[in-house]
């Protein structure tokens, strides 16, 4: 089984509807390749309160119940080696209707509280599939990632602000 790296990204909107552009953009990176959508939830509650709730996925179902095992093996393994690996096939098999994210209703809700009235918020984990090459030859070469991010402007100021008060 090849995949990509993985990236979770969570967003915010202050409005209640998903952005046409975003979709579009989502769209095409899709069409072209690049990327893949592992797992996405997109929550929603209007000026009255009412939620939407919409999941999506690239995957087929036998995939997402594949990566939800393995997930759930490489997280027990760590937290209780062989012993926690089992339990977490186990709970990987048991999520795997719920996406690769393994939310259910209640775990959306409690999600959806959280938001406020009048906006949104999408969690997405993609597969960047136009990185299969760097990966492979990162892991080849015995390699470790050992830091990643977005640079965004915001970014930057903020590490401008640490800076000047640092010195």
């Amino acid at each position: 089984m090849i995949y990509g790296p993985l990236q979770l990204v969570v967003m915010s909107f202050p409005q209640p509807t998903f952005p046409l552009d975003l979709q579009d953009q989502l769209r095409v990176v899709r069409d072209q390749g690049l990327i893949r959508l592992f797992d996405a939830i997109y929550i929603s509650k209007d000026d009255q309160g009412d939620l939407l709730i919409l999941e999506g996925s690239d995957l087929e179902q036998e995939e997402v119940e594949l990566y939800g095992v393995l997930a759930g093996a490489f997280f027990g393994y760590g937290a209780a080696g062989t012993a926690g690996m089992e339990a977490g096939i186990e709970a990987g098999m048991e999520t795997s209707d719920h996406g690769v994210f393994g939310l259910g209703d209640d775990d959306l809700l409690e999600i959806a509280d959280r938001i406020p009235v009048g906006s949104s918020a999408l969690f997405m984990l993609l597969e960047h599939v136009w990185a299969l090459g760097i990966k492979d030859a990162v892991e080849n070469n015995q390699g470790t990632v050992v830091a990643n991010g977005w640079i965004t402007p915001a970014t930057l100021a903020s590490m401008g602000a640490r800076a000047a008060g640092a010195t």
